[in-house]
Parts: C-alpha cells; sequence; structure tokens
C-alpha cells in the first residue's frame, strides 16, 4: 500500500518535456497505477493532448526489457488491446519509488523518536504537531518524514526552523512540573526505569553524589526536561526511588486524615 508520491508526477512531467523538445518523438508510459497528486492531475491531460501514450500493466505481467542489436526491446501487455506490444526504444526511463536510509533505525534509535512501518520518521502530531517529536527539542522536516515535493519540503523546513527559533529565542525555558524524580539514595541500579520508561528517558549515572544504595557507584537520573510524567517509572520501581513531582506517595496516600487506602467509619444522624 506504500506509495512514494512523486514518482509518476515526475515521470509524466519528463514525458511532457521530451514531447515539447521533440514533438517527433514516440513516449510511452508504462505503469501499474499512476498517481499524479492535486493540481499534477493536469499533467495527464496535457500529457495526452501532446501524444504520450500510457499502458497500464498487471502485477503478475510485468513489462520485459531486452538488449540486442545495439538497441533496447520492451515487450509489455497491453490489457485494453489484449495483446503484446513490442517496442523499440532508444532510452528506458525508471521512476523507482523513494525509500527511507538504512541508517534510519540507527538515527531513531539515538534519538529517540519513532518511526513508521515503512521506516521513516514520525511526527508528534499529524495536525497539531506536524513538525515534532515527542522529545522536545527535535524537529522532523522534509523527505525524512515522507517522499513530497519540494514545495512541501520548503513549508516543512521553514515550519521546523520557525519551531526551532521559539525555544532558540527564549533566555529560559520553563518546563512542566509533572515529572519523575529520584531519590539516589533509594535507587539498587535494577534498570526496572530504563526498561519499563515508553520513551527512555531513565539512565544509570556514576557520579560520587548519585552513590545509590550500598555505594554501588551509581543511581538511575532521569532528565526533567525530556520526562513526559506517565509515572511508568514510579510505578515500577521495587525500591520506592521514583516519586513523580506534584504525586508523590504522600499526597496521594493522605496519611494524616487517613484519605487513601484506609477505611473511616463516619458517622450517620440517627444511628
Amino acid at each position: 500500500m506504500y506509495c512514494s508520491r512523486v514518482c509518476c508526477s515526475q515521470a509524466v512531467k519528463n514525458a511532457i518535456k521530451i514531447k515539447e523538445d521533440y514533438p517527433e518523438t514516440d513516449v510511452f508510459v508504462l505503469y501499474r497505477e499512476l498517481r499524479t497528486y492535486g493540481f499534477r492531475e493536469r499533467y495527464y491531460t496535457v500529457a495526452r493532448e501532446k501524444g504520450v501514450r500510457f499502458v497500464r500493466y498487471d502485477v503478475d505481467r510485468k513489462p520485459v526489457v531486452s538488449a540486442g542489436n545495439g538497441r533496447l526491446g520492451v515487450e509489455a501487455e497491453d490489457p485494453v488491446l489484449g495483446r503484446t506490444l513490442e517496442l523499440n526504444a532508444d532510452l528506458v526511463v525508471l521512476a523507482p519509488a523513494i525509500v527511507p536510509r538504512d541508517d534510519a533505525e540507527d538515527i531513531a534509535r539515538m534519538l529517540k523518536v519513532p518511526l513508521t512501518k515503512e521506516k521513516f520518521f514520525l511526527e508528534a502530531h499529524m495536525k497539531l504537531r506536524p513538525v515534532d517529536f515527542s522529545v522536545d527539542g527535535v524537529f522532523l522536516a522534509g523527505m525524512a518524514h515522507y517522499p513530497k515535493f519540494i514545495e512541501e519540503s520548503i513549508s516543512h523546513a521553514l515550519a521546523a526552523a520557525g519551531r526551532a527559533l521559539s525555544l532558540l529565542s527564549q533566555e529560559t525555558l520553563y518546563l512542566g512540573g509533572v515529572v519523575a524524580e529520584v531519590d539516589p539514595d533509594k535507587c539498587v541500579g535494577c534498570l526496572t526505569c530504563t526498561r519499563t520508561c515508553p520513551f527512555a528517558i531513565p539512565q544509570i549515572v556514576y557520579q560520587e553524589d548519585r552513590p545509590g544504595v550500598g555505594g554501588l557507584g551509581g543511581a538511575a537520573y532521569i532528565d526533567p526536561a525530556l520526562c513526559q510524567g506517565c509515572g511508568t517509572c514510579t510505578g515500577e520501581c521495587p525500591a520506592n526511588a521514583i516519586q513523580l513531582i506534584h504525586y508523590t506517595d504522600e499526597q496521594m496516600m493522605l496519611r494524616e486524615i487517613k484519605g487513601l487506602g484506609a477505611w473511616q467509619t463516619i458517622p450517620v444522624a440517627g444511628d
């Protein structure tokens, strides 16, 4: 179901250009599916008016290219005519699909950003945050997002630059208050938080001021600028070393008034 969007439009545009420069040239476009997005649909009409011939082939009977006597030969099944076309071609031009880079997964893992099933980079929200990732401070533009035309890539790049400037132009950044915080004196370095965090934020940091239980030489650290405040690590930490700011155990349990986790007998009038 994947479509790289720009291939068909480019092929039809090139066919029109050849007919404009060399009107006597026979130009054939062999296609399985033809999609010219948006106003580029007019390319097809212009191409037909200039004499470009379009031949659709079935995926089970693809065109065959052969070489002989210094020329190229193309055989293609025409489903309309119900016969095989034999074309003597001076030039065979392919319009291959655009695919992601081979190292896309490595980059995504390094930046902790998601990918689509086709291995392009996935934005935080298609309409509300089209150039942002779920990781703050990392932005998306161009064909790393998906195959797109040059004007779309320019608009996307300008939007990403504008979003980056909205951060760089501020002397001080104010972050949300709901983030997880690690008590290094309770952390045993079990790596539970690093395994369970859906955003891969916690890290084990080896510092003198974060010795961990028993002086292990390291404790978990959660960058407050990256934490999404989901509370997963707080609930999973076996040592109870992680607390969610503004939602700590003390605040939720209300031990002073026996509010949460304790039964109370409330007198009812008439009892």
